[in-house]
């Protein structure tokens, strides 16, 4: 059978065979968002995140939801997108704790003691750096106007001293449930998401024999809702995925990073040809590393160019990230 031929943002790419759009778009280096998506596991097209134009559609379709078709003429990168994407991202994030995910200390802390006052019950959790949710939004943002969470007191069950599962935190991506049912042939989280979205009346504790303990539905979720307690026999060898408690899944590419512009100074170590008119007069988050990649500080600017030109100076500094609010 002939290989598939699309184009993406005008690129053209050949695909072998049909698969998801979504698969065909991350694995062509075009990385698209969604968090109900694990290619693992059957897609549901839940969070509305994937959205992507096509040509021969009238209107906007999910990526995961979407197989590849000869000819197809996709846009990943439009206004209409990403005011798709952010209106998806701020519901999600209207249930769900996130005054750490647009702080400026967020990588430095330790979700325990705020710096800035806020709630315990709008931080994040443990599972910070390796949350889906916190790389999603490092990489588009907390959209403006995004509700300030409210607590709504769900469940907090700890399930045979072994799982910790908190629905606060959950984001109703039923991925737990599809890992489940696909990789132990069992249905315990079946009743969780009538529709698509939580049920909290349907929450019930995990037990044997019902429940193999397997850790699937620990791997496979994109937040802190499920997590594996410290115990005394350990992660490794018990689970059968056994890393760090999370599903093979290809996080947001980080933006390149840049060296300091040198108008003010220069570096003999680094040379450069950015130019201060390259970076944009528009809104958006800085972040700093010094010489050997680590970071220093995060902040958002309501003009990137001017808010570099103020740290021009600044000595410990030696590169920069810049992500444009679009």
């Amino acid at each position: 059978m002939s290989s598939i031929k699309i184009k993406i943002d005008s690129y053209s790419i050949d695909i072998p065979e049909p698969i998801p759009l979504i698969d065909a778009l991350r694995e062509s280096g075009f990385w698209i968002p969604g968090l109900c998506f694990h290619p693992d596991l059957t897609p549901v097209g839940i969070c509305g995140l994937c959205v992507v134009e096509i040509d021969s559609f009238d209107k906007p379709q999910l990526a995961c939801m979407t197989r590849t078709e000869n000819g197809m003429n996709i846009k990943t990168d439009t206004p209409l997108i990403w005011d798709m994407r952010r209106e998806a991202l701020r519901k999600i994030l209207s249930t769900h704790p996130h005054g750490c995910l647009d702080c400026d200390l967020r990588h430095e802390c330790d979700r325990d003691t705020c710096q800035r006052g806020k709630p315990k019950y709008d931080r994040c959790c443990g599972r910070f750096s390796e949350c889906e949710l916190r790389m999603l939004t490092d990489w588009m943002g907390v959209p403006e106007n995004t509700p300030q969470y409210e607590p709504s007191e769900l469940p907090k069950l700890v399930d045979q001293g072994v799982f910790l599962r908190d629905y606060n935190l959950c984001i109703s991506c039923t991925r737990c449930a599809r890992a489940c049912r696909t990789f132990e042939g069992l249905d315990l989280y079946r009743d969780y998401f009538p529709g698509g979205k939580l049920d909290s009346s349907k929450i019930k504790p995990l037990v044997d024999p019902d429940c193999s303990f397997c850790g699937f539905c620990i791997d496979s979720c994109p937040t802190g809702a499920l997590s594996l307690l410290d115990t005394d026999f350990g992660f490794l060898g018990y689970f059968p995925i056994g890393t760090a408690g999370r599903m093979s899944i290809t996080p947001p590419p980080p933006s390149p990073k840049m060296p300091l512009l040198s108008f003010s100074r220069k570096r003999e170590s680094i040379s450069t040809n950015i130019k201060l008119d390259e970076i944009p007069e528009t809104p958006g988050r800085l972040t700093f590393y010094d010489s050997s990649g680590q970071f220093i500080s995060s902040q958002k600017c309501k003009n990137l160019r001017k808010c570099l030109i103020e740290h021009a100076d600044d000595k410990s500094i030696f590169s920069f990230t810049i992500q444009p609010d679009y």
